[in-house]
């Protein structure tokens, strides 16, 4: 299921590796974990569909950007999230392209828009 998805990924100024993993470390039924102590995305090898594990990618990727970029949901209004969010994401794409690809392999499209 994660063929060909890169094993680092830029977030901001980090470099956060990706684990694959047959159990989650804390032996917990999650799908993926971000921990900012260790700068790892530990993802569980099977999820329920393909569309599961880039949702469940891009939830943690989410957890990065809230941890990298100081997000405080209960200070910081919905247009400013959304800013954030946005900057970081399109960041996170264009320093990682084979993450795009990398999607849409596994969300059922070959090939991305030029």
């Amino acid at each position: 299921m994660f063929d060909g998805l890169p094993a680092l990924l830029r977030i901001g100024s980090y470099d956060v590796t990706i684990v694959i993993v047959d159990q989650m470390p804390d032996g917990s039924n999650d799908f993926g974990e971000f921990s900012y102590n260790r700068s790892v995305i530990t993802l569980r090898k099977l999820q329920p569909t393909p569309a599961f594990g880039v949702d469940t990618l891009l939830h943690e990727i989410v957890h990065a950007i809230h941890s990298f970029y100081d997000i405080k949901s209960k200070k910081d209004d919905e247009e400013r999230v959304a800013c954030r969010l946005g900057a970081a994401l399109t960041q996170i794409f264009r320093d990682n392209p084979q993450l795009l690809t990398w999607i849409a392999k596994s969300l059922g499209s070959d090939t991305l828009p030029k």
